[in-house]
């Protein structure tokens, strides 16, 4: 035998503002299986009958419904809108009660009606009678032709006593013609004279302010605050070395930052040593022989006899070092003087990191930069212009970067001078334009025995001599050398020869080069690639 369950049934008259009840009833129950599980959305086939007396009298109404259950069991239909198998739910007088529901469902969507259920209905359907009464079926109703009886004159106190209970008429009249105003200055009446302001502007005195410290900020001060968070300092133009080496030593102290160098003219007495570690020392830029005045940060040494600009002080401690955008002058003295600056900068033993870029070197007696047991430095833009000795000297360095520099108009040896290791660096990019009688060439890559993994690459050389020597563009000893896509043009006047490229170095690569030579006659002469060691390989 089955045990089936209802477990919630709930009858509500659904509500209408028309004159008319509405002939239907909201019905819903929550429908469970004889196990007591919800049936949940499944088609359940209903048949709804009213009685009136008893339940066990003969039903006034009867219709039957299909509808699906939801996700929780629960089944919602309207008593009324069924199909219609005995009976009129219309005809139905709900004043004659008691009346009574019986519920008949089949949860498989049958006629096999299996849960059956009857409850009395109570006062919830007796609205439907409530729906034919009529106002005028209505006793005890008002006279509403004497009002008197309902309504009273209002006294509010506090209306009373409020500034609105004098608001009159006349009043409310002037209220909309503020908004009719022009909106112009000459439609107002009683204007100021502005034609003497003595009247209005009185000369500010601010006694808090004249006490403070703002009061002597002037503008040189201001352009030293957005960089105060970056260890960023500033030196005023004309200073001169001393005041740069207190600015570096400052910066230093704080871990390293940026000291800038407006444009201007720095006279260099005495060296600038780098000691500390992340230095950038900024100009303003600079042009062609030290530009204008105004434009160009220019540190001059001139005066200062076989002195050194810049140096850094070796070591981890003064790794990191930047120097750009100025320009290094040496001597008014073409190609030097030896009463004036010898080098430009100097890297100490064991630095790196560091990057030289968009420097212009000008008539530096010994070096431009001279560079010692260095590593991992760039040098990138930079322009190198009559100088005396050579451009560019190293001396046990790897890792170095040369890249889009100028050599223009040495007097001295090679433009490239290296000594001892010379290691796993790059040359590329760069333009030598080099004439003098004392020159001997562009770039030479010293030692033979250990492997040095150098770039020579896509440079072009074009050099001017006059000299009983030989000339040359490149001159490597380096092993493992590659030496790829040179343009070489030398031209040597005197009886030595104009060689565009030569290696000694074992196991280089030499190739795709293009060298011109040429004689006083500018019949073509010379050596153009030259090639030794073992396994090289060499058009």
């Amino acid at each position: 035998m089955k045990k089936i369950f209802i477990i919630f049934a709930v009858i509500i008259l659904t509500a209408s503002v028309f004159a008319q009840a509405p002939q239907r009833m909201s019905y819903q129950a929550i429908i469970r299986n004889s196990s007591g599980k919800l049936v949940t959305s499944v088609n359940v086939a209903m048949r709804i009958s009213i009685f009136q007396g008893s339940a066990s009298e003969t039903a006034l109404y009867v219709e039957t419904q299909t509808s699906k259950t939801d996700v929780d069991g629960l089944i919602s239909i309207e008593i009324g809108g069924g199909t219609v198998v005995s009976g009129s739910f219309s005809t139905i007088d709900w004043s004659k009660g008691p009346y009574y529901i019986k519920t008949e469902t089949d949860p498989t969507g049958s006629t096999s009606y299996s849960i059956t259920g009857s409850s009395q209905l109570l006062s919830v359907p007796y609205a439907l009678y409530a729906g034919s009464g009529s106002y005028t079926d209505l006793t005890n109703k008002p006279n509403l032709s004497d009002t008197s009886k309902y309504l009273k004159t209002e006294t509010d106190p506090i209306f009373n006593a409020s500034v609105a209970k004098n608001i009159k008429t006349t009043d409310t009249t002037r209220w909309g013609k503020k908004s009719n105003f022009s909106g112009s200055y000459t439609d107002l009446t009683n204007k100021p004279n502005l034609s003497d302001t003595s009247k209005y502007l009185k000369k500010e005195t601010d006694p808090i302010f004249n006490a403070s410290v703002a009061k002597k900020i002037t503008s040189a001060d201001t352009v030293k605050w957005n960089a105060k968070s970056n260890n960023y300092f500033t030196i005023p133009t004309g200073y001169t070395s001393a005041a740069i080496q207190a600015a570096v030593d400052s910066v230093g102290a704080k871990g390293g930052g940026i000291v800038f160098l407006p444009a201007g003219i720095y006279k260099i007495t005495s060296t600038i040593n780098i000691n500390t570690i992340g230095i950038t020392l900024q100009g303003a830029g600079y042009g062609e022989h030290g530009g204008t005045t105004g434009y160009t940060t220019v540190l001059d040494g001139t005066g200062f006899s076989g002195g050194t600009i810049i140096q850094n002080s070796g070591y981890s401690t003064a790794n990191n070092l930047c120097v750009k955008d100025m320009f290094i002058k040496g001597s008014s003295t073409a190609g030097g003087s030896a009463s004036d600056a010898a080098t430009g900068i100097n890297l100490g033993a064991g630095t790196g990191y560091g990057e030289i870029l968009n420097v212009w070197f000008e008539n530096l007696y010994s070096y431009c930069i001279n560079s010692n047991f260095a590593n991992t430095e760039k040098i990138t833009n930079c322009t190198f212009m009559n100088w005396s000795g050579t451009a560019i000297y190293y001396s046990n360095i790897y890792d170095q970067i040369i890249i889009g520099c100028t050599f223009e108009s040495g007097y001295g040896s090679y433009a490239i001078n290296t000594n001892s290791w010379f290691c796993r660096n790059i040359i590329s990019n760069d333009n030598f334009q080099i004439w003098g009688a004392n020159v001997i060439g562009a770039i030479y890559c010293s030692l033979s025995s250990n492997p040095g993994l150098n770039n020579i690459s896509n440079n072009y050389f074009e050099i001017t001599a006059n000299s009983s020597s030989n000339v040359y563009g490149i001159n490597n000893a380096s092993n493992y050398t590659t030496i790829i896509g040179n343009n070489c043009y030398v031209k040597n006047s005197g009886s030595g020869e104009g060689i565009g490229i030569i290696s000694s170095g074992d196991y280089c690569n030499v190739s795709s080069n293009n060298c011109k030579l040429s004689k006083t006659s500018n019949s073509i002469s010379g050596t153009g690639i030259e090639t030794g060691g073992a396994n090289i390989d060499a058009p």
